[in-house]
């Protein structure tokens, strides 16, 4: 019983260790992914920044830049401010506002990127300066999911190597605690049968034979012994100290110390 305990204590505990690895493995990776995201979208910041900034060099004014939209190689949405005003908003919608709204609270703490939220779907916002002027580029892009990431998949595959080794560890530890229980169970079979032949042998002899053990108690009186003593049940010697129910006085009828007591002089 204690052995099923602790193998029951053994998984718990393992299952525990595996699912706080895999939710610690999942926000590692996704962490990973975000950083990576930002960094991708810095550098696209960074080169559109250095693309107005050299139009701006050249006498284009902002007005024609943002008709051109910047000419984007991808269709990430963009704000563009002046001064705190918003000049132009890339396919403006719910999600440029929140970004908006993001990035100006962003900016009161001096942050230059960070995340937003928006029915159900999560974003990444990056912003850049043009150097000496007083125009930002926000662009933002939906949230990836870090479903390929290697952190992730590493996570996974541990999970599962840890679930097959748990569950192969819980069969080999129920084998073996089985075999255990039948050695066992055919032992204490064994000792029970040793342990009959020895009463039945004693019960059946005609001398009075009484066990006790190092204390004094009696453990064991055959039928000869209990009439010998003038008892008629077994349970009146059965775990009664015999000094006290036979030897306790001389033939004068005078006390007899236990100690003094050969057959407790015996036993110790």
């Amino acid at each position: 019983m204690d052995l099923r305990r602790l193998l029951l204590t053994f998984v718990g505990l393992a299952l525990f260790i595996l699912v706080l690895f895999g939710i610690l493995a999942h926000r590692v990776a996704q962490d990973s992914a975000d950083q990576q995201q930002i960094h991708t979208l810095s550098l696209l910041a960074q080169e559109q920044v250095e693309q107005i900034d050299h139009w701006l060099e050249q006498g284009v004014s902002l007005q024609a830049i943002i008709e051109r939209k910047y000419e984007y190689k991808r269709a990430i949405p963009f704000i563009l401010l002046d001064h705190g005003t918003v000049l132009n908003a890339h396919n403006f919608n719910d999600a440029a506002s929140s970004a908006l709204s993001a990035y100006v609270s962003a900016m009161q703490d001096e942050q230059f990127s960070g995340k937003f939220s928006l029915r159900d779907k999560d974003y990444i916002w990056v912003q850049k300066s043009i150097a000496g002027r007083d125009i930002e580029l926000v662009l933002f892009v939906e949230k990836q999911h870090p479903a390929e990431s290697p952190v992730l998949n590493l996570g996974a595959r541990l999970i599962v190597t840890g679930f097959i080794v748990i569950w192969i560890a819980i069969w080999g530890a129920l084998i073996l605690f089985s075999n255990i229980s039948r050695k066992t169970n055919k032992l204490e079979a064994e000792r029970r049968r040793s342990d009959e032949q020895v009463r039945l042998l004693l019960n059946s002899t005609a001398e009075a034979i009484y066990g006790i053990d190092a204390q004094g108690i009696c453990t064991f009186c055959n039928p000869a012994a209990l009439h010998m003593l003038g008892y008629t049940r077994d349970t009146d010697l059965l775990g009664k100290n015999i000094h006290q129910l036979i030897h306790h006085t001389t033939a004068d009828g005078s006390v007899r110390p236990a100690d003094q007591c050969a057959l407790q002089q015996v036993l110790r």
